[in-house]
Formats: structure tokens, sequence, C-alpha cells
């Protein structure tokens, strides 16, 4: 992409681009109106972010491309394509639209019990659930002109499925059922999914900003044929800060490729799945032209570079870097007859690089991951289908109901429910018993053996290699009498009696202490199960991101200890102070107040008696964390000790503070105690 865009929703009263997945290890932005991916444009939400908390991204825009002819004309709608999405009064290429009523938006469902989105009836761990249709030439509810836009009067039900366990967490299953409303057939009938994979580390590199240094040139493509798979990768890697991979592999369709009534294909058959990169919207270039209307898009969609014999060594350029759009195609399917429905479903899947080739290299070692993640994603969506042909056998059906059933994978117990207490230098971890309960929906019985706790620290520094990455084991338990784990019993972890926090009954408590006050740990409760040796499946273990927690340990709030200021002297650019420009450096600073009454206020003044800034601290109603660098580097809900309160070295004139010795009071708003003190800055 070349330009800096303003982006404007197609139908502002309704549009819902709000949700993200964040169930498993990748987070990626869906909306209601066929558009994956945030083009970067929604400040503080993640496009296609992997892994989780790495500030990673993957994606700038996405969504499923239809084509076929009807009535004696090819023509083509598009969910995003890589033009502006649109400017006052007008929209192009973003041709599927929702409607008025402020209650089409997206459902979210999940099949995890303890979940509040719980639904018998959901597929996944979190399920998105909308629908939208191409019949608008004219956006609802704002009246946008969508310029050059011929309606097929298609309806698209749109569900896409996120699970949370270790070997899923890595893919998002997009499908969409798609009905011909019109009166008239569609024939010739092809599908895709279009998007741009960008991959970059935005606080390296800031997508938007006074300081956007984005690249956008930086990645390479290349596809799978085997597994019919379009993938894309940072050449330079960012410097180790984004050595990841950005991929969407076309999972199946009902029906198949040019069935007319039980026909079966596999992947093997050849010119049915297309790949097609070009350059973002370049109109000029000899072979990596962007299509400029209905009739060349309809061209990439029902032919790909693949077509062509030893492709990839006989059309220069084509491995090579720029800022590359891709197109994953199947077809043609048969007639689409007025009221009835196809369906085409493909996998969002990131990954990172595997071994120590170096960023520019793209082997079957670096690929490892990915191959491995969209391998469960085929898993997921065959379900039953085990050999992937599209027809069930009788011995396939495992609950003998002759349906094919889908999107099925091994299920560990849930995450237990979860609460953390911050002290001096520790945090306890308590939680409940919820998992113990569970019930294999395929074994039919409880099969939970134990669990295990988890905890990193988190600096600027190490966040962009993922939160599950950083997570280590500090703590595992399992019951006794079987042969699964160490056998440790779960007297250790046991307390004497329930505690109730927050009105959840707590039954079990682990500490982790020695740690360093002020600094940022992320802790997580896993479960996992016995296994089942006859069926040759391993233990599983619930996602430790399901139930993970920030926490900074610190001084309990404190009646009548010595107030004190840490890290004293406070040196700049220190390891905990957060990154990037000189301006934004200033304003993420950090340094702590400790040994605090519950109620106080805080006074800082220069040696000459001048206000520097006033911070009022309750222990009751705020955590202590209200400066910009939790923001960026701690998002959500926080953990504090109650006795600290964090300072970002700004005056109240929002000014950086100079190098020299400051005073301060603290004054017990309840007892009307003062105590003094001083720190010493240094830049």
């Amino acid at each position: 992409m070349l330009a800096v865009f303003i982006w404007t929703t197609p139908a502002l009263a309704v549009d819902d681009n709000s949700h993200y997945t964040n169930i498993g290890n990748i987070s990626l932005t869906v909306t209601n109106y066929g558009v994956f991916g945030t083009g970067f444009f929604i400040d503080g939400q993640p496009s296609c972010e992997y892994p989780i908390g790495s500030h990673v991204e993957h994606l700038w825009f996405g969504g499923l491309w239809f084509g076929g002819e009807q009535n004696g004309q090819r023509k083509v709608t598009t969910g995003a394509m890589d033009k502006n999405p649109g400017t006052s009064g007008t929209t192009q290429g973003y041709e599927f639209t929702n409607s008025e009523s402020p209650t089409d938006i997206i459902i979210e469902k999940s099949s995890l019990i303890n979940s509040r989105y719980y639904d018998p009836f959901a597929i996944s761990h979190q399920d998105f659930i909308c629908d939208y249709s191409d019949s608008n030439t004219h956006v609802p509810g704002v009246g946008d002109s969508i310029l050059y836009h011929d309606p097929f009067k298609i309806a698209v039900h749109q569900e896409t499925y996120a699970w949370s366990m270790p070997f899923a967490d890595a893919f998002v299953i997009i499908r969409f059922d798609i009905t011909n409303k019109s009166n008239l057939p569609i024939s010739n009938i092809y599908a895709g999914f279009w998007f741009e994979p960008s991959i970059g580390n935005t606080d390296l590199t800031p997508t938007s900003g006074p300081n956007r240094s984005w690249n956008w040139y930086d990645d390479a493509c290349n596809f799978i044929d085997s597994c019919a798979m379009g993938y894309k990768f940072d050449y330079d890697g960012d410097n180790g800060f984004a050595e990841s991979y950005s991929a969407v592999r076309f999972l199946g369709s009902t029906p198949a490729f040019g069935d007319t009534g039980g026909g079966r294909f596999l992947y093997t058959d050849s010119g049915y799945v297309k790949y097609n990169i070009w350059r973002w919207n370049n109109s000029s270039d000899p072979v990596f032209s962007a299509p400029q209307n209905d009739i060349e898009r309809y061209s990439k969609l029902a032919g790909g570079f693949n077509d062509y014999p030893d492709w990839r060594n006989t059309i220069p350029g084509i491995l090579g870097t720029s800022n590359w759009t891709m197109l994953i195609s199947s077809g043609p399917y048969p007639t689409l007859l007025p009221e009835s429905t196809m369906q085409v479903v493909y996998a969002m899947v990131c990954a990172q690089k595997y071994g120590a080739d170096s960023p520019n290299e793209d082997t079957p070692i670096s690929k490892t991951n990915l191959l491995k993640f969209a391998n469960w994603a085929k898993t997921a969506y065959d379900g039953e289908d085990k050999n992937g042909d599209g027809i069930l056998q009788p011995s396939e059906d495992t609950d003998h109901d002759g349906i094919l059933d889908r999107y099925l994978l091994p299920v560990p117990p849930p995450a237990p429910g979860m609460k953390l207490v911050a002290g001096d230098s520790k945090v306890d971890i308590y939680w409940d018993k919820f998992a113990e309960t569970f019930v294999d929906p395929v074994l039919g019985r409880q099969d939970f053996e134990g669990y295990r706790i988890y905890r990193a620290r988190i600096t600027q520094d190490n966040q962009s290699r993922g939160l599950k990455n950083l997570l280590e084991l500090i703590g595992e338990f399992d019951k006794t009498g079987d042969s699964t784990g160490y056998n440790t019993g779960l007297g250790y972890i046991t307390l004497p009696e329930p505690v109730i926090i927050d009105g959840d009954t707590m039954y079990y408590k682990f500490t982790s202490d020695n740690l360093l006050n002020g600094w940022q740990y992320i802790f997580a409760v896993s479960a996992f199960d016995t296994g089942d040796p006859l069926n040759n499946l391993e233990s599983l273990e619930s996602s430790a991101l399901l139930n993970y927690q920030r926490a900074f340990p610190g001084t309990p709030v404190q009646t009548n200890a010595k107030v004190g200021v840490f890290p004293n002297p406070y040196r700049a650019y220190a390891i905990w102070d957060g990154r990037g420009t000189d301006g934004a450096k200033e304003r993420l600073r950090k340094m702590y107040f400790y040994n605090l009454p519950e109620k106080c206020r805080i006074t800082i003044y220069t040696l000459a008696g001048e206000i520097v800034d006033k911070i009022d601290h309750d222990a009751a109603s705020g955590t202590g964390a209200d400066i910009a660098w939790f923001n960026n580097y701690a998002s959500g809900d926080v953990v504090m000790s109650g006795g600290v309160h964090s300072w970002d070295v700004v005056s109240k004139a929002d000014q950086a503070i100079a190098t020299g010795l400051y005073l301060y009071t603290v004054k017990d708003e309840i007892t009307g105690d003062i105590q003094k003190g001083k720190f010493l800055i240094i830049k």
C-alpha cells in the first residue's frame, strides 16, 4: 500500500467492526460487512496480531470475492480490495453491506461452558456470526454510492471459528454460505478470498501517527500446491521482531468443484484452486497488474499463476519482495439457482518461523509451524471426513447419524477460574475446581488429571515474542494413582478452607515469591486431562491464554510505614521504560511511590517549591496504574498491591521533567498525617 487513507465505514449507524478473536493466540478483526482486518485505521485494535501481545501485525484488509455470469453478464462482487475504502460520499471495492437494523450486528457464541457467551450449539471456543449482502448500490443508512457495483443480489451468512487449544490457536476458520436471492441463475461461478497480508512489528515501525514508518515493500509470497495455501513473510524479519508467516488456506466447499451431484475432489486435482498476486493498486505492471474492472477481476478468479508449468522459476520477480496483495480462488462451481446456497471455507493461519534460517529464507524447515497449524485447520474442517474426499463413509460416521459433522477437534478440560492478589515481592494465585467436573464429549466421562501454573515477566524488549512464548512453567500438580503426570497429589495447593474472592469460591492457592516490585508479571493456570491411550490420544491441556492475568507486585496499603520512591535515583531509558521516538518516550516513563496509605495525595515539588504534579491515590477505587505506560504495555485489567502508585515523570503542564533533585509530600487523607521525601532524576 502506498498512501495513508481515512477509513470511512460503509454504514456508521449499524456497522460492527469492534469484534476481534481473542480466545487463542491470533487476534483477527471480523466485521459484519464482509471485511477482515482494520487496515490499521482503528487505534488500539489488532488487525491480525500474532502472537497475542506481540504487536506483530499480519493483515491490512481481506474479504470474499464472488464472480459469475448472470443474465449474460460477467461480474464480480468484492468484499475488499486494494483501494481506499472510501471518501466522503462514495466507496469502491467494498461492496457488501449490512442492513440498517440496529440488531444486525455480530453475534458471539462459545462452546466453553464457563464462557459468558456459552451456547450449546456453538461450533468453536469463539464463534462470530453475521449476515450481509451485495444487493445495495448505496450504503444503507448513509447513502454513499458504491462505485461501479453491479449486484448479483446474493446474501452471505458468515461464521468464523477460533479455538484456544495450543495446537489450534494460530488459525481462524472463515465460512461463507452464499445464497442467490435474485430471480436469475448465476453460472460459471468462482469464489475467492482476497487479502493483503502485511507483516511487521508496530512498536518498531508504527502504522500511524507522526512517526509512521510501516514498510509495505519488505514481504515475499509463495503458494503451497499440496494444501491450497498462499502465504507471505517479512523478508527482513524486522531485525528479529517479526519473523512470521501470514497465510490463507482453502479448506473446502459445498458443492465441490464441478459437482453436479455426488461428485468429489481432492487437492491433487489440478486447476481448481488458483493463486494470484499483484502489486497494490498498480495498473501498469505488465505481469503483476491489479485488476481494474469486473472483467479483469473475474479473469483473476478463474486463472492463477499456478496454472503455468514451473511458474516459480519462469515468472521473473514472483518470489521477490513488494507490496503484494493475494487472491486464493476456486471453481468453477455449478450454477446457483434462485434461493440455492453454496459454501466456501478458508482458514486464516499465522505462524512463527521455525529453526535458524535467516529471515529472507523460506525453507521447508522454516515452514514447520505454518504447515502444522494449517493441517490442524484442515483436520478441524474435515471433522468426520477423515480422508478429506467430501463424502461420509460408514466407517467415518462416529455418531452414526448419517450426517457429515465438521469442525471437530480433541477437547481438553476448561481452564479454571483464577484470581490474583499482589503483595510485597510476591503474587498469590487462587483458582477454582471447575475443570474437575468437566465431562469429555468424546469419552463421555470426567478425565481431569491436574493443573499447571505459568508465569512470565514482561518487558518492552521481550513482548514481541508473544505472551504464549514467554510463559514458563513454575508448578505442576496432578492426581495420584495413574500413569499420567508426576502423581504429586493436590494437597500442596489445596486451601484448608475455600475462600471467596470477588464473589467466586476458590479452592487452591499457589504463591509466586521472590518477585521484583513494580515489574509486570503474567500468570495463568491451565488444566490437563489423562488422555486416552486406547484411542492414541495424548493428554490435552487447556490454553494458558484463556485465563491469564497481569499483576504488579508491590507493598500493600500501609498506615505507619515510611513512604518511598523507586527507582531512586530514576535513570531515563531504563529497561522498563517505553520505546519509541523522543516525544513518545517522555510519556512512557514509569516510577513508583510505595508504602502508601489507603487514601492520600502525593504532591511533587522542585527545590524552589514550585508544584510539579499532584497525584490522588485511592487503593479502594483505583489501581495506581493510570499513566500512558500501562495503556501501551499492560492494557486491560491489572492487579496492583494497593500501596503503590505510578507516575510518568511528566508535569501537570504535560512537560517532561528535567534532570535534578525533587521533593514530595504524601498526605494521608484519613489521618491527616504528612510524610516528606526526595528523589533524583537523571536523564
